[in-house]
């Protein structure tokens, strides 16, 4: 791959501020989409988070309200809701162990170790630490996504600007889960002038040190 078509897709993605309602994304794009937040790396290999696609009109429609009226959740072709948990017992380490063995095959002993391992360092942290412990890596998959969707020449927008609390009681989830993201995707809309500015970071001197 040449430099410019791997910086090109990196360029020609932006914050959608306006989708167009009309468009949508196809099946097999949003299928590579998600795989591609499946495929996400995670500490540990853990992947403490789920990710719910919202189809229920009037649900986006709640939504939009609980996000201070934002289009993006009720225009776009799709909504994603990345919820991460809260808390987790061994079974997230059993599941990753089970996954493991069925996968690689591994010596009995080797990820038995690594599971025991896990769990002594999970088992001492307080559920606070293990909340934002997978949070954060809910986010790679969310960074992931958007990546994804911009090799896709699909549009996206991150969003956070929302009353989260009023958003998770509409969402209805079970205990333990907390959505604080949404992915929208769709198509720009021609009336979106935001796409028309040229992107503002910081000098590559003025964020990257050589040590």
């Amino acid at each position: 791959m040449k430099k410019e078509e791997f910086l090109s897709s990196r360029h020609w993605r932006y914050a959608t501020k306006k989708f167009d309602p009309d468009k949508r994304v196809s099946p097999e794009d949003l299928d590579l989409i998600i795989e591609a937040i499946r495929l996400t790396p995670t500490s540990y290999g853990l992947q403490p988070f789920k990710v719910l696609a919202i189809e229920n009109t009037k649900l986006r429609e709640a939504l939009r309200e609980a996000g201070f009226g934002q289009s993006q959740f009720t225009d776009a072709s799709h909504l994603l809701a990345f919820a991460h948990l809260e808390t987790f017992s061994e079974e997230l380490i059993d599941r990753f162990a089970r996954l493991v063995r069925e996968i690689r095959n591994p010596e009995p002993e080797k990820i038995e170790g690594y599971a025991s391992f896990l769990k002594t360092l999970f088992g001492s942290w307080t559920n606070d630490e293990k909340s934002r412990w997978a949070d954060k890596q809910m986010y790679i998959a969310l960074g992931n996504a958007l990546q994804a969707a911009a090799e896709l020449k699909v549009d996206s927008c991150a969003l956070e600007g929302f009353d989260i609390e009023k958003a998770n009681a509409l969402l209805q989830l079970p205990v333990g889960l907390k959505v604080t993201a949404f992915l929208a995707l769709g198509y720009r809309s021609t009336e979106d002038k935001t796409q028309h500015l040229p992107k503002v970071r910081v000098a590559h001197e003025d964020l990257f040190v050589r040590l």
